[in-house]
């Protein structure tokens, strides 16, 4: 009996898992298994998300440190430098030339009646300085033409290089000095700035896009006097998409010896003051950032790149750098943005339409703002039919409003000093026939909200035009479909 037992004992104590069993810990095991996937794969796509928008955040910044040099206040020249009073504070785009793929602000006018950017040059310009011989340099009076190097030492002035002059803010320092007196010190200066009335009056009978720099008291063109002078031939740009303005000085005139000196030489002539225009900002090569793709044909294919958008508020001037990620249709498709003047045909009253000939990265959609009292918080909203705006709100897109032109009074209404970022959107309305998709903050023109309070509190919303990343573009190069990510926008403020 004692034996039996004892079996019976021993048989429990080794008997096998149940196939129940079994299939618990293997469900149980496959539980933790999918977790841990599931907890892999969340990783690698938050350190994929971390990585562009580290990757992003650096473009971003490469962007501001590369077109800061060429930002400037913004100029109108139809309206004498002035900004109209119908666009002030709206926001346009920066469009691209279809020769070298600049972006510029030329559009599909010429450049002398395109805006452009105007700011100081940064440092002393010298077209001559300390001359080898300066004896060879006593007597050097009167007209000396410079054009033809036959004054010695003088060399030819072009446009700085980089810059295109703005004639009218030229200021000239001729530094003096004397064999007997040796002194690093120059001993009298001249002081040669525009004389405007002077303008288009050559010595040497040259095409009348001259323009004068003298001393003060001046009076360069009447007969018998030898001023002190300088005269600059500044070739007007005619072509829409080339913005080069050559200056060269043509003549100069500086009175030496007087009062019974008879060792003067000129030592020094330095552009010390003035202002650059700029209408060509950044190539696109610049504003591309590629990564390795071993299935693209060069190894390489565009992963980010910016487009840009401008606007003059009354005397300062501001640009918004859209940083937006690329997604190719296939290895060998080429990206050339659709930018042009002809891909966003835009209006006169600043428009373009979803539907414009080249789709460009930038879409514009009239969107109704408002405010939710119950969550504190703004959104905008369209009907879910309306197919030409769906893009404005998805979850991450960044908006801006443009701003309206011409309104009842003559004057603009101004666009929003900041983007804002959907972050989330849920249907609503009656039928759920509207997609509402609420805002990380509510957007604000010179520091106040679009919608007062009584606006808010009434629930109120008003129609307005907002800017944002469209979800596709069309390459220009080979009418391939890429698609768009918004990933950053920020607003760079002009000091000049």
């Amino acid at each position: 009996m004692r034996s039996a037992n004892t079996c019976r004992a021993r048989s429990r104590a080794h008997r096998g898992f149940t196939l129940v069993e079994v299939l618990m810990a293997a469900f149980i095991i496959a539980l933790g298994v999918l977790g841990l996937l599931a907890l892999f794969a969340g990783a690698a796509k938050q350190q994929q998300s971390s990585t562009q928008r580290t990757r992003s955040m650096f473009f971003s910044n490469s962007a501001a440190s590369m077109l800061a040099p060429a930002l400037g206040r913004l100029q109108f020249p139809n309206t004498g430098g002035n900004v109209p009073a119908a666009t002030d504070g709206v926001w346009i785009p920066v469009m691209m030339d279809d020769r070298d793929f600049f972006l510029t602000l030329v559009g599909n006018t010429t450049c002398d009646k395109a805006p452009f950017f105007l700011s100081a040059l940064p440092n002393d310009f010298h077209l001559f300085d300390a001359p080898t011989n300066p004896a060879a340099m006593v007597n050097q009076t009167g007209f000396v033409d410079l054009a033809s190097r036959d004054a010695g030492p003088f060399v030819t002035m072009r446009s700085i290089p980089g810059r295109d002059l703005e004639p009218q803010s030229l200021e000239f320092r001729v530094e003096i000095n004397r064999l007997s007196i040796q002194s690093p010190t120059p001993t009298r200066t001249v002081q040669l700035r525009h004389t405007p009335v002077q303008d288009g009056v050559p010595p040497d009978d040259s095409p009348p896009n001259l323009f004068v720099y003298e001393a003060a008291g001046g009076m360069f063109g009447l007969p018998g006097t030898t001023p002190d002078h300088v005269v600059v031939d500044v070739q007007p740009c005619t072509v829409p998409t080339i913005q080069r303005r050559d200056a060269e000085i043509i003549a100069m005139s500086i009175t030496l010896n007087q009062g019974g000196i008879t060792d003067e030489y000129i030592s020094s002539v330095q552009l010390v003051k003035g202002m650059a225009r700029r209408q060509e900002l950044v190539s696109l090569n610049d504003r591309i950032l590629e990564r390795t793709d071993p299935s693209a044909d060069s190894g390489k294919r565009p992963e980010m790149s910016y487009s840009l958008l401008t606007r003059a508020r009354g005397s300062g001037t501001q640009v918004v750098v859209f940083t937006y990620a690329l997604t190719p249709p296939s290895g060998t498709a080429k990206w050339i943005p659709p930018e042009r003047p002809q891909d966003f045909s835009l209006s006169a009253n600043l428009r373009w339409s979803n539907t414009s000939p080249g789709n460009p990265p930038l879409r514009q959609a009239e969107l109704e703002l408002g405010y939710d009292l119950s969550l504190k918080q703004y959104f905008v909203e369209a009907n879910a039919g309306n197919a030409d705006v769906q893009w404005a709100l998805t979850q991450g897109q960044i908006l801006l409003v443009q701003g309206r032109e011409k309104l009842t009074n003559g004057l603009a209404l101004s666009g929003s000093d900041q983007p804002v970022t959907v972050i989330r959107r849920q249907r609503s309305g009656a039928n759920s026939n509207t997609i509402r998709a609420y805002l990380n903050r509510g957007p604000r023109s010179e520091g106040r909200a679009f919608l007062s309070g009584d606006d808010r509190e009434q629930g109120i919303k008003k129609k307005l035009f907002f800017i944002g990343v469209s979800d596709t573009a069309r390459s220009i190069d080979d009418q391939t479909e890429w698609a768009l990510n918004a990933i950053d926008a920020r607003v760079i403020q002009v000091t000049n």
